[in-house]
Parts: C-alpha cells; sequence; structure tokens
C-alpha cells in the first residue's frame, strides 16, 4: 500500500521555518524536507511517520512550499510551463512518479478536474477537511471524507463512499523533547486570529480589559482598516445613481462592521507576540501553567481542534469553552477546564492561578487521557477503513 499525502501550511510557518534554517535553502529535495518535519508542524506529518512504520508506504508533500517543491522540480528534470500554476504541476509530476494507490488531499481547490487528473495514477482519493465552514463544494474525485467535525460538508455525505469523523492526534514522542521545560507562562494563547476567529479576538480582548495578563502568541491575519474614502464612495454610488437609501445602509453597516473588528484587532497588537510554531509552540504551551484554547467561530459548539489534544498531551491545564461534545473527549473541571461565559472564564482563571497545584493536577490528568484516547496512533486506528 502507497499513500501520498498532500498538504498546505500557513505563509507564516514557512517565514519562521526560513527565519529559524537559512541552511534549509543549500540542501537537497530530501534533506530539506526531512529538516521541516524535525520541526513537528502538526499531526499529519506525524501521522505520515506513524504509517510508515507499520508498512504503509507514506509520502508526505509540503506542496505550497515553493522553494521546498521547485528543488524537487530541479532535481527530476521538471521544466514548469506556467509560474501561476507551478504548485498543481509539481503534484501532478510527483504523484505520476510515485503511482500511489491512495492520494489523500487536505485542500478543496484540489477536487474536481485536478482529482480526476490525479485519478489517471491512482486508485482512490481521501478528502480531509478539517472545519464545517464550507456548506457544498465541488469534491469530484474523492470518495473518502475525512473530518473532525460532524458537520462539515454534511448535506454531501451521500455523495461520498465512506465519511469517518475522528480528531487530530497527539504524537507521544513529542514529550522527551520538552522534559526540562519549566513553567513560566501564568496564562498563555497560542493560535490564529482573522476574521473567522471573532470569538478569539472577543476573548483575548476581554480578558485584557479585565487585567488578566495573557502571553499570546498569535498569528494575525486581520485585514486593514476600511477606508473612509471608500465608504463615501460606495454610499454615493447607491444613493446619487440608484437613489436606494437600503442599499447605501447596507453598505455604511458593513464599513461600520469592519471598522470595529479592525479596532478590536488593534487592542491586540499592543499586546500579541509573533507567531510560535512547532518545537517552539509545544515548549511555550509545556511551559504554561494555564493555556486557553478558543475554537473557530464556525465550529457550532462542536469542540476538539487540534490544538486542544496538543496543549493537553503536553500537560498543561487547558480551558476551553463548554461544547456540547466535550464530555466525550475529556471529564469537564478534573481533566480538562471549560467555561459557559467570559465571565466564568476569569474567574475559573483567577482561582487555579491562586491554586497552582490544581492546576497542575489537572494538567497531568489531561494528559493521560490525551495519551490513552487521542494520540496519533488512534486516529490512524480510525481512518484505516478509508484505505480498503
Amino acid at each position: 500500500m502507497k499513500v501520498v499525502m498532500l498538504w498546505r501550511y500557513y505563509p507564516a510557518q514557512y517565514e519562521y521555518f526560513y527565519s529559524k534554517y537559512p541552511q534549509a535553502l543549500t540542501l537537497s529535495y530530501s534533506q530539506h524536507r526531512n529538516l521541516f518535519f524535525s520541526e513537528h508542524f502538526g499531526w499529519p506529518s506525524e501521522l505520515a511517520q506513524l504509517m510508515n512504520t507499520i508498512g504503509i508506504q507514506t509520502e508526505f508533500l509540503v506542496i505550497n512550499d515553493e522553494i521546498l517543491q521547485y528543488k524537487w522540480a530541479v532535481e527530476n528534470g521538471l521544466v514548469i510551463g506556467s509560474k501561476d500554476n507551478w504548485e498543481q504541476e509539481i503534484v501532478l509530476a510527483q504523484i505520476k512518479s510515485i503511482r500511489p494507490n491512495v492520494v489523500w488531499i487536505s485542500s478543496l481547490d484540489l477536487c474536481g478536474a485536478f482529482a480526476y487528473q490525479l485519478k489517471h495514477y491512482c486508485d482512490k482519493i481521501i478528502l480531509w477537511v478539517g472545519s464545517p465552514f464550507v456548506k457544498t463544494a465541488d469534491v469530484g474525485g474523492a470518495s473518502v471524507l475525512i473530518t473532525e467535525n460532524p458537520a462539515t460538508l454534511q448535506a454531501i455525505h451521500h455523495v461520498f463512499e465512506r465519511v469517518i469523523v475522528t480528531k487530530p492526534g497527539f504524537d507521544e514522542q513529542l514529550l522527551p523533547m520538552l522534559q526540562n521545560v519549566k513553567k513560566e507562562y501564568d496564562v498563555s494563547f497560542v493560535g490564529t486570529l482573522s476574521p473567522a476567529h471573532q470569538s478569539r479576538v472577543d476573548t483575548l480582548s476581554y480578558l485584557h480589559q479585565k487585567g488578566v495578563m495573557v502571553d499570546a502568541f498569535a498569528n494575525r491575519q486581520f485585514p486593514k482598516k476600511p477606508s473612509f474614502s471608500n465608504l463615501i464612495r460606495g454610499m454615493a454610488s447607491f444613493l446619487l445613481k440608484e437613489k436606494s437609501i437600503t442599499k447605501a445602509s447596507v453598505v455604511l453597516q458593513k464599513w461600520l462592521d469592519n471598522n470595529h473588528k479592525a479596532r478590536r484587532a488593534q487592542i491586540l497588537e499592543t499586546f500579541c507576540k509573533p507567531p510560535l510554531f512547532g518545537l517552539e509552540m509545544y515548549r511555550v504551551l509545556a511551559a504554561s501553567s494555564i493555556t486557553l484554547n478558543i475554537h473557530i467561530d464556525c465550529a457550532q459548539g462542536n469542540v476538539g481542534n487540534m490544538r486542544l489534544f496538543e496543549s493537553t498531551g503536553v500537560g498543561a491545564c487547558v480551558i476551553t469553552e463548554h461544547g456540547a461534545n466535550i464530555a466525550e473527549l475529556f471529564e469537564p473541571d478534573k481533566e480538562i477546564i471549560t467555561y459557559k461565559s467570559k465571565e466564568e472564564m476569569v474567574e475559573k482563571i483567577t482561582y487555579l492561578l491562586e491554586h497552582r497545584a490544581l492546576a497542575s493536577e489537572i494538567g497531568l490528568a489531561g494528559q493521560q487521557r490525551t495519551l490513552r484516547d487521542h494520540s496519533v496512533a488512534r486516529m490512524l486506528h480510525d481512518i484505516m477503513p478509508a484505505f480498503s
């Protein structure tokens, strides 16, 4: 059985990686990719390595790293026909070269026409979608959906041969690398902040206003403050040309909403630190007495994102929203702390900071639960039917 996993990472992760390892530019494709893997950027590559250990030949391709992928092209004599389409050209050539049984894709834009091209050189395509923000999509070519949220593409589950719901897994092999980490952060947050994460923005802003100091390491992806001149032009167009007060009001409301979000984002700029990824991220989580986990807005009350298991996996005391399915994952207030309101969150953070031994005890219990029930080995067990 041969599997190829096609994965993309955030641009900020590549900036972080090349800043930390400028020597990567001089390495061969294989050396470069191995150095990237050594940073432990998340469960996908950890899972790929585990699959190799049990006899599933797995190639993990970092498909939107232009520097790395062009190295493969040069080493394999591939001439890129289009600078605008380099990603798909190189991926298609890689799949032709490997001829896997299964291609596992992680982006909806690879479905449809491109997936049908890939199917000339493989038997099956698996699709991973990690959040339910997409209600429907062209999933042509993919026969299996794997997701962490049952609401993902729920309206078209019937078009797949199989739908597997599973949670991201934590790799316990990371723990020896974190043995000597000491607690140095009272409360931390590590993650992305963007318009799709308004709950995170609101929560961190609220904590800041209440004087709760949070060491926030954030990958910030906010649009610029909306232009007032664009507002005037937009409203004038509808008022003068179409005589529509309703449409002009919509433009004004949208501008006000975006302006409000931009102001909230500016508050975060005053105390957020640059983002961390890989081992440095795990070290900050392990060094935190308490760490905040706040789900993306579109999670629809279903908890269980990747950071939840990374944070508990390294033994931090995690505080997160009380989701409908939390009891399936952890025992609230024993293995993890949950809250139903911002006020309750502040109360619990304050109490835990005054009772550090309890925070440590909860962190250890959460870690034990993650190592038992939420490992990459458990995740692999869940998805094995996808390969048959």
